[in-house]
């Protein structure tokens, strides 16, 4: 049917994906053909407003306001004579009040928000199109300065996105709600600010900030699968195993146009595999009794997160905006608010090249530049809080946007001293939010390091008996269960770090080939970069940490370093230290993991359920009770940045396993030099001092080590959760 109205509606939608995907120029071509079409088969018709709205936010997100607003008028007008007072109308007066917002015509913006918003509480009464209205309209208010009338409709933006998040069962979906709806808390928390409220500005970034994992810390004490019939656990396993042959084979592919349509039914596929899960894990919710009388944790105010604060931490908190940033300064003293001249992009920029200054190829010929950019974000980032920062024994850090890739150990406090850097002066460690680090420190089912629960207040004095108790149980029971030195299949030549590396030399022919008939998966990770050399120093690693505990560790190295033994023996063990190879997929974080012993290399009594590979969506399905996971690898720490969440891989992942503390890296580590590092860091554990001030002093032993003295060998590794 050439030239149809069946054709101008699949090229209508074609150019509205295309402007999701930031294809501006497609979008248009798109929407200019079934423009002509409509206008010659439907003149005048809602279908011709569809198509002028479309080109409308085209023209917007272009930056051309004048054209953006001709459509919409056009819009509005058509929409206006075939529909008034409808849905499609409100629509269009919002479109036309953002306009006149970005015009800096804010009295106009308020006109068309209000009457927009009329028609919305009247069709659609606690909608989210009823929250965005409000949010536009809190917007305009601001601008104009009248914060108290603003604050009204933030207020009350924010209170619909709550009741929707009731709605949904899974925490999941409710996160992918708020991760679409940040600006709404972002603008309260602004209005806050602007009138000096800043103890409920920080209640409402804490509103945001990993709620779903919150929720989902809270489910994971529930058994829902005790109660759950035969078939449905069946149904389970199946999923599981759809979803592992899934991620191979979408490993096996190369990112090429040829393969592009495999990739894409893949996904899709993928998708539909997680949907059911998600619909699976309702089901289980439902089947259990427990889950029916389940409280969620509700987000702390102010003076609930300063005392779940030890006396001398400094939490500093950060709400990365578009044009500006929100740091707040929280200790047992008091709490301080900045607002930070850097929005997103520019922070991503900054923070990317300062990386760049530390990258291993580049120690010597960007020296001084690293040291000239890491004090230039220190005086950005953390300066203005300094006061508190002199006072603090430790820093808390709760991080968002660009900053969770920032290796804060590496920022310069004091260009003058050679050892003026943040992670020598104080001890680090970091945190999902301040309610998901209360629970962790809250929990009592840890044999280990039992914490004070955040409603006291303990003295410091307590906390030295905790660390000693914790210490005292780690020498008595001390079960450890380190793993390294993995048997891989594919070894070039050179031994450099502890990932894959496009810089270096790749393995031989006929190394390859037997690669890729033993393990196809790997071996379409190595097509993309992935380079598996063998880590003799994790070896010698993993020998130094089990030295500290002679009488209960338990070292899996070589051909025992597998996944099974992860699988089988975590559940008991008090501290989990995995050194092998890792990898980050950052549009697939679930897919992200750590790489063991390959079953090709482990002869025919190799388990045939072991593929090699522990994957940040199989950890969830540990059930751990260490105080304490050190992910020996790289990019361990890192992971997909998704808004309110936070970063999502491996050390979420093990935090929900059940791990109180996550100690991972940022970028690709040094084998030999991560060595030393980790032993100087047990070493300082198990003398006493707490998890942050051994990562403190490890740093302080690096520095003074004549090769590994950059930051490059020891800024990278950052603490999460748990500091005693």
């Amino acid at each position: 049917a050439p030239g149809s109205l069946d054709v101008a509606h699949s090229l209508n939608n074609l150019g509205k994906v295309a402007l999701k995907r930031g294809d501006l120029e497609i979008a248009q071509d798109y929407h200019m053909g079934t423009l002509e079409i409509y206008e010659r088969l439907a003149p005048g018709s809602l279908d011709v407003a569809d198509v002028l709205n479309g080109l409308g936010n085209v023209a917007f997100n272009r930056g051309d306001l004048e054209t953006a607003r001709d459509y919409h008028l056009r819009a509005l007008e058509i929409r206006e004579r075939l529909a008034p007072g409808s849905l499609d109308v409100a629509h269009s007066l919002n479109n036309l009040g953002y306009i006149a917002f970005n015009r800096s015509d804010l009295e106009t913006a308020q006109d068309y928000h209000t009457h927009g918003l009329q028609i919305q509480e009247r069709l659609a009464p606690g909608s989210l199109e009823v929250a965005r209205s409000l949010n536009d309209l809190g917007r305009t208010f601001l601008a104009r300065q009248h914060p108290q009338a603003a604050l009204t409709y933030f207020q009350q933006a924010v209170e619909i996105l709550e009741q929707q998040r009731t709605q949904i069962s899974a925490p999941e979906a409710r996160a992918l709600l708020l991760a679409q709806h940040t600006t709404e808390y972002a603008n309260l928390t602004q209005c806050y600010l602007t009138l000096q409220q800043v103890e409920l500005a920080f209640a409402t970034l804490e509103r945001i900030r990993a709620r779903s994992f919150l929720e989902l810390l809270a489910e994971r004490r529930l058994d829902f699968q005790a109660q759950a019939p035969a078939d449905m656990l069946a149904q389970q396993q199946k999923l599981d195993r759809q979803r592992a042959n899934l991620y191979d084979q979408l490993a096996q592919l190369s990112v090429t146009a040829a393969e592009e349509a495999n990739i894409q039914v893949l996904q899709r596929d993928l998708r539909d595999v997680e949907h059911q899960q998600q619909e699976l894990a309702a089901a289980f919710r439902k089947a259990s009794p427990r889950y029916a009388s389940l409280q969620y944790p509700q987000p702390l105010n102010c003076r609930q997160a300063q005392a779940a604060l030890d006396p001398g931490t400094l939490q500093l908190s950060y709400l990365v905006g578009d044009e500006q940033t929100f740091l707040f300064a929280l200790s047992r003293r008091g709490l301080h608010a900045v607002t930070l001249p850097i929005g997103q992009k520019v922070l991503a920029e900054r923070v990317q090249s300062f990386r760049e200054t530390l990258d291993l190829f580049n120690l010597e010929s960007r020296s001084g530049r690293a040291r000239e950019q890491g004090q230039a974000l220190y005086e950005l980032l953390l300066a203005p809080v300094q006061t508190d920062i002199r006072k603090a024994k430790r820093l808390l850090l709760c991080l968002d946007g660009p900053l969770h890739s920032l290796p804060f150990a590496a920022l310069v406090t004091n260009s003058d001293e050679p050892a003026g850097y943040l992670g020598v002066q104080k001890p680090l460690h970091s945190t999902f939010s301040m309610t998901v680090y209360a629970q962790i420190r809250s929990r009592q089912d840890t044999p280990t390091a039992q914490s004070p629960s955040p409603s006291t207040r303990p003295s410091e004095r307590e906390g030295r008996q905790t660390r000693q108790m914790v210490t005292s149980t780690l020498q008595q029971v001390g079960r450890l269960l380190a793993l390294g030195d993995p048997l891989y299949s594919l070894a070039p030549a050179l031994a450099v770090s502890r990932s894959g590396s496009k810089k270096r030399r790749r393995a031989t022919a006929s190394a390859v080939n037997a690669f890729e008939v033993h393990n196809p998966e790997l071996a379409a990770l190595h097509r993309r970069g992935l380079s598996l050399d063998p880590l003799p120093h994790t070896r010698a690693e993993v020998e130094a940490i089990g030295q500290l505990f002679p009488q209960n560790a338990i070292l899996h190295l070589g051909a025992e370093a597998t996944k099974i033994v992860v699988k089988q023996k975590s559940a008991q063990a008090d501290i989990l230290h995995l050194a092998c190879h890792g990898w980050l997929d950052a549009k697939m974080p679930f897919s992200s993991g750590l790489i063991l012993s390959q079953p090709e290399m482990l002869g025919p009594s190799a388990p045939t359920d072991d593929n090699g590979l522990l994957q940040a969506w199989e950890v969830f399905g540990l059930k751990l009770q260490a105080d304490l996971v050190v992910l020996s690898c790289c990019e361990s720490g890192l992971g997909q940045a998704m808004a309110g969440e936070g970063l999502v891989g491996l050390t979420r992942a093990f935090t929900y396993a059940g791990a109180r503390s996550v100690l991972a890296s940022l970028w690709e580590i040094h084998d030999a030099s991560t060595a030393a590092f980790m032993t100087y860091f047990y070493t300082a554990w198990k003398e006493g001092a707490s998890k942050d001030v051994a990562l403190q002093q490890a740093i302080v032993q690096m520095r003074a080590h004549p090769q590994w003295k950059h930051p490059f060998y020891w800024a990278p590794f950052l603490l999460n959760g748990d500091w005693s």
